[in-house]
């Protein structure tokens, strides 16, 4: 009984059967390889362009570039916090302590942050004998048990990369203060005096939430400020930890967070 050949059987190679465990290349004659190769050629996405492998240097520029995140809407009330504290967004608590003698010769001395819900934290003291007093120094020098040579290497450029590798290994979607705006003042006068690339300014770039500015407006009607020290004793909340010290304002500010996470309703001021 014949068989009818396939429509498309001519287009194909007739290859020799193999063996069962013969995994060895079966032979073609030249015309045949001409036509698999060319059947294998349509089958293959066509690229526009060839690739071209990337430089060391320039695959460390592009890792070094900041992503461009979206603009989220401003956080301005109690209920809007809430909902980001119980979402998956990454929300770095920030406090800065200073040293120096008015608000244009001021100088950022501690810096502290950790992740809201998480354990990641920093807290780095900055040691700027340049921008120091003697006093001061010896103050550094006899807190930290630190030599002279130990402590120059904790400058405040040392500081800030630092912190701006940890921003790097977790990405952070809110940058969380209380009462920040001279925090910032500092920092960008930090950034001008030292000349700092842009990844460094993380504060620029990520968005900002001031506890502060949000109980002033949506819970006290848009009355004078409450200090962090007056809103823990409010809350009920233990202050065994002297305040302004930035890890020790950092954990107060943790636990007010907890407090504003978890209760949805009730007005916490009143």
């Amino acid at each position: 009984m014949s068989h009818k050949k396939s429509r498309h059987a001519k287009d194909l190679p007739a290859v020799a059967p193999t063996r069962e465990g013969d995994l060895t290349t079966p032979s073609l004659k030249p015309q045949d390889e001409a036509k698999l190769a060319q059947l294998l050629t349509k089958l293959q996405p066509q690229r526009k362009e060839a690739l071209v492998p990337m430089s060391a240097a320039k695959a460390r520029r592009v890792l070094a570039t900041p992503v461009a995140r979206r603009t989220q809407p401003p956080i301005e009330t109690l209920k809007a916090l809430r909902q980001v504290l119980n979402s998956p967004a990454n929300v770095l608590i920030l406090d800065l302590e200073f040293y120096g003698t008015g608000a244009e010769n001021t100088h950022v001395g501690q810096l502290a942050g950790r992740i809201f819900g998480r354990h990641e934290q920093f807290n780095y003291t900055v040691f700027q004998p340049s921008d120091m007093a003697p006093v001061q120094q010896l103050k550094f020098l006899k807190t930290t048990n630190l030599t002279y040579q130990e402590a120059i290497k904790f400058d405040l450029d040392t500081t800030m990369r630092k912190i701006q590798h940890f921003i790097q290994r977790q990405p952070i979607d809110y940058l969380l203060s209380y009462d920040n705006h001279f925090d910032l003042h500092v920092l960008n006068g930090e950034a001008q005096r030292h000349q700092w690339p842009t990844e460094r300014c993380f504060w620029q770039q990520i968005q900002l939430i001031d506890l502060a500015a949000i109980l002033k407006t949506d819970a006290l009607n848009g009355k004078a400020m409450v200090s962090l020290r007056s809103l823990v004793g409010l809350l009920g909340l233990r202050r065994e930890l002297p305040f302004h010290e930035a890890q020790n304002d950092v954990e107060y500010i943790n636990r007010v967070l907890q407090i504003y996470a978890l209760d949805a309703n009730q007005n916490l001021l009143q």
